[in-house]
């Protein structure tokens, strides 16, 4: 699966493009860019929530940032800025977007009352639903990896 930047990865003017594209996709309305003061705020978290990082465990990919701005921490061997090994998640799928849900999972996925196990399979719970990403070196395998939680 292809998976984009959050929008804090974003430089500001991508970002606003993306916010008013969502704007124009759920809202159906066009927004002027020159008064745009994010009165949009539900359409505009569409890209964060259905669009751009896959939440639930995963190798690789990209972090999807909320708790804190992204920040890749420096490897502790040689200070290069460390990459995403491994994604562990409380959660398979958030309850906030649909998108991410398995196709086999969908129909009790967005029932609202579907059991809390089908979004958490695994049984797991980093600390009250956050994720422990484990990055590592890219300038070598043989550099200590660096976990955090987001």
């Amino acid at each position: 699966m292809t998976e984009y930047p959050v929008p804090l990865e974003l430089d500001d003017e991508l970002a606003t493009q993306v916010e008013m594209w969502c704007v124009r996709h759920i809202a159906g309305i066009e927004p002027d860019i020159e008064t745009y003061d994010r009165e949009y705020e539900e359409e505009a978290r569409f890209y964060f929530a259905e669009l751009s990082t896959a939440p639930g465990w995963k190798a690789g990919g990209l972090v999807r940032w909320g708790y804190t701005d992204p920040y890749a921490p420096p490897c502790p061997a040689c200070g290069t800025p460390t990459e995403p090994l491994l994604t562990i998640a409380s959660c398979e799928w958030d309850a906030e977007g649909h998108t991410w849900i398995p196709y086999e999972d969908q129909a009790a996925g967005v029932s609202g009352s579907s059991p809390r196990y089908l979004s958490e399979p695994s049984g797991i719970d980093i600390r009250g639903g956050y994720k422990l990403i484990i990055r590592t070196c890219p300038a070598s395998p043989d550099h200590p990896h660096v976990q955090h939680m987001q």
